[in-house]
């Protein structure tokens, strides 16, 4: 069985040279590009990373940690948010719309601090309106 790993500085144009994104791997600095995507389980942080012009079927991102990531022109088909914190992450153009089978992408449990809606969005949850800082921090 595979061990969770911190991955740094990585481009990943191809989906096929992604490591399994259920493992609980952290990536940091790292960039998607240009990418289908039809995967099950996310359990996996992401810190100052780039999701752009990505096409996300299905994906099922479980208590995942995203901060500092910037998701540009993206679209999530059907995807599944549980639990999730985004803290100070930006989303421009990105469209989070039903599937085939029309499902919409949930965000259930989730939690936005500090993040920037751009132009263009669409299906983002009204709740990111209504943003907060974590406590503690700039508080001084």
């Amino acid at each position: 069985m595979e061990e969770p790993v911190i991955i740094e500085g990585v481009d990943y144009p191809d989906a096929r040279d992604l490591p399994d994104l259920g493992m609980g791997h952290v990536f940091r600095y790292c960039n998607f590009k240009d990418m289908e995507l039809e995967t099950g389980p996310v359990d996996a942080s992401f810190i100052g990373c780039v999701f752009q012009d990505l096409d996300w079927y299905w994906g099922l991102f479980n208590c995942c940690i995203l901060v500092d990531v910037s998701f540009e022109r993206c679209t999530f088909r059907g995807t599944n948010f549980a639990d999730c914190r985004f803290l100070n992450c930006t989303f421009t153009n990105c469209r989070f719309v039903h599937d085939n089978l029309d499902s919409p992408c949930h965000f259930e449990g989730s939690q936005w601090f500090d993040c920037r809606v751009g132009v263009g969005n669409e299906g983002l949850p009204l709740s990111l309106g209504k943003l907060r800082k974590p406590s503690g921090f700039g508080d001084r």
